[in-house]
């Protein structure tokens, strides 16, 4: 069977769709697993935060609040930027009409994972063995396998995609 034909295509194109949900998926229930790697690392260096915190004076409150609004918005965008890519990815690999572009943002994340991950090796290696930054470690990794394996197939599906509508045209002539 020739690599173009069109049954060679659609598989291809099955195949790609399959593995692009499954990370879609990851993603994210990667994203919950972030944010519980987010609240561990709260708790872990709450002696680090809690020295950020005036005891007293007027700006106390506003110091206090400001860090509690900081750390919610961390977790609701760390989890809503998990769910955008998950969905968006999901959406393109059924072929939804308009599916939100997501392959900026999911490498933006690859980024900042590969970082984060980067951080708690270093962690390890400096002798700093706490259960989180290995959990940490682990959700790291495996996020980027996941973001790795979006990625590829999302534009996988893209090439096919562009190579089935050049082959219509072109029998269409």
């Amino acid at each position: 069977m020739a690599v173009n034909s069109p049954a060679a295509q659609e598989q291809a194109q099955r195949r790609c769709m399959s593995e692009l949900l499954i990370s879609a998926n990851a993603v994210i229930g990667l994203g919950v697993w972030t944010v519980i790697k987010i609240i561990m690392e709260a708790i872990t260096r709450r002696e680090e935060i809690l020295e950020l915190i005036p005891k007293e004076g007027p700006g106390a409150g506003i110091v206090t609040a400001m860090i509690v609004i900081v750390f919610l918005a961390v977790i609701v965008l760390t989890i809503a930027d998990h769910i955008y890519i998950g969905l968006a990815a999901r959406a393109f690999a059924l072929k939804k009409p308009h599916a939100p572009p997501c392959l900026i943002l999911a490498a933006i994340l690859l980024a900042l994972t590969v970082v984060s991950a980067a951080d708690s090796a270093i962690d390890l290696v400096t002798g700093n063995k706490q259960v989180a930054e290995h959990a940490s470690l682990i959700t790291d990794l495996t996020l980027i396998y996941a973001l790795i394996s979006l990625i590829r197939s999302y534009n996988g599906i893209k090439r096919i995609r562009k190579a089935h509508r050049a082959a219509q045209a072109d029998s269409g002539r």
